[in-house]
């Protein structure tokens, strides 16, 4: 609805009337989107954040925020999903004799530590977790579907476990890494804050094993 100085942005802000173009200059307008959208998800949580800050933050309107992704609430999944490359490594650690996952999977999490731009999407993800329900059920969901329903599904064929067994099993392995990246990059505990990620990932390997090895509950 039209008013007077301009139109009203879903957050109740008025759109300056610029059109909804790309800033000038700049052929990343949507990273830029992206990157001020988890820096604001991550300090305010879903309520606190609005597309006007937003987009103040990444220098464009917030009618382009609207444009490329509809509403807030598609623009939180959408930059909150799990990045693409550390689900690729998981998935990639997946193939192979399963005897040798647990190395394979601690290689994964040294390379996201070590990973300057994976470790700041799954620290805002996880400070997103932590202090807003609805984002921790989206996570949630999106961690499921793109890690732990394949690792499950790995462990079912490769270790003959049973459906409940295997879902435990890997989300035991889950809450492994998201505990690790917690208190490494949002609570900074130390020594782990600081600690070599090669170091790190060693043992966690071991946690690993001990999580996917078969016992007598898991036939």
């Amino acid at each position: 609805m039209a008013v007077k100085g301009g139109e009203r942005d879903p957050q109740g802000s008025r759109r300056s009337g610029r059109r909804p173009g790309r800033r000038t200059g700049d052929s990343d307008t949507r990273g830029a989107i992206a990157e001020a959208a988890r820096k604001h998800f991550a300090e305010k949580g879903f309520a606190g954040a609005t597309l006007r800050a937003i987009a103040a933050d990444a220098g464009v309107d917030p009618a382009l925020i609207v444009h490329f992704h509809g509403s807030k609430r598609e623009l939180f999944l959408e930059v909150l999903q799990p990045p693409e490359a550390a689900v690729t490594r998981v998935r990639a650690a997946l193939d192979g004799p399963l005897d040798t996952l647990p190395e394979r999977f601690a290689a994964v999490l040294a390379s996201v530590l070590t990973d300057p731009r994976l470790g700041q999407r799954m620290e805002a993800m996880l400070r997103t977790a932590a202090s807003d329900p609805e984002a921790a059920a989206a996570i949630r969901a999106a961690l499921g579907h793109a890690v732990l329903a394949p690792m499950a599904e790995r462990l079912r064929e490769g270790a003959g476990l049973n459906p409940d067994d295997a879902a435990l099993r890997a989300t035991m392995v889950g809450s492994a890494v998201a505990g690790v990246l917690f208190a490494r990059r949002v609570v900074g505990i130390e020594p782990l804050a600081t600690a070599d990620p090669q170091r790190v990932a060693a043992l966690l390997a071991g946690a690993v094993r001990s999580y996917l090895t078969p016992g007598p509950t898991g036939t």
